[in-house]
């Protein structure tokens, strides 16, 4: 029995062992990409936001994504091309002091058409909660005088979209993320109020402005006394999406 099993071991088992072996170490040397993509939205860096999007492949055409948008409160970036675009005397004049800032997270699933999650074309429904700062110094003629009562709050956005795009491979790691267009539909509600004592020509002065600043798009209601205004917002919620994203795979 022992010669046998000798002649087994040098035959059959040692073989296998270094087999095992150089296996591993082939293994080691080939480099893993990995399942993860983090990127960052670049061009949303000049306008003051941090858009960052953590990706994973679940399926062979499959992945999930989660989208994460921070924007510290400070000035409406390029106010003036805003206003431009805007062409409208009364928007104009409040927005000059106006301070804003946002929160937004948007849970994304991704179908990638080329057979391969990660790369090439894909489509992209998405849900989309946003929350919004702001600070106002809002203008109103008083007796020929312009005064400023000072209006803060919040807004909250609740909407849902789709989105195309592609994203390509740079190298081993890099890869780049472009948001071709994608359009977002919801509903939002909000308030931005302001204490100051107000006396009824005030009072009166303040309604008025209020009244030549609604529109038809977002519905709003105040309510103006001597302690000072409230103003509650509820409408339509409708955004284009675009970006171009930059980041690595590990």
């Amino acid at each position: 029995m022992m010669p046998f099993i000798k002649h087994f071991v040098r035959a059959v088992y040692l073989p296998l062992c270094f087999a095992s072996i150089a296996t591993v170490a082939q293994a080691q040397t080939v480099d893993y990409d990995g399942d993860n993509y983090l990127k960052i939205n670049v061009p949303a860096l000049a306008l003051k936001n941090i858009s960052l999007q953590y990706e994973r492949p679940v399926g062979q055409q499959i992945s999930v994504a989660l989208n994460v948008r921070y924007a510290p409160t400070s000035d409406l970036p390029f106010k003036q091309a805003f206003k431009n675009i805007i062409d409208d005397d009364e928007v104009s004049k409040q927005i000059d002091g106006l301070r804003t800032g946002n929160f937004v997270i948007a849970p994304e699933f991704r179908y990638y058409t080329g057979g391969q999650a990660g790369r090439g074309f894909y489509i992209a429904p998405y849900v989309r909660y946003a929350r919004y700062t702001a600070e106002l110094p809002f203008r109103y003629d008083y007796n020929g005088t312009e005064k400023i009562f000072p209006l803060s709050g919040s807004l909250n956005a609740f909407s849902g979209g789709v989105m195309i795009g592609t994203q390509f491979k740079l190298s081993r790691l890099l890869y780049l993320d472009w948001w071709i267009i994608g359009g977002t539909y919801g509903t939002s509600s909000g308030r931005i109020d302001g204490r100051a004592p107000l006396d009824e020509n005030e009072q009166q002065a303040l309604r008025n402005e209020l009244d030549e600043f609604k529109n038809g798009f977002i519905d709003t209601k105040y309510q103006v006394d001597q302690n000072g205004a409230t103003v509650d917002l509820d409408g339509k919620w409708v955004t284009a999406r675009l970006g171009l994203a930059l980041g690595i795979r590990f």
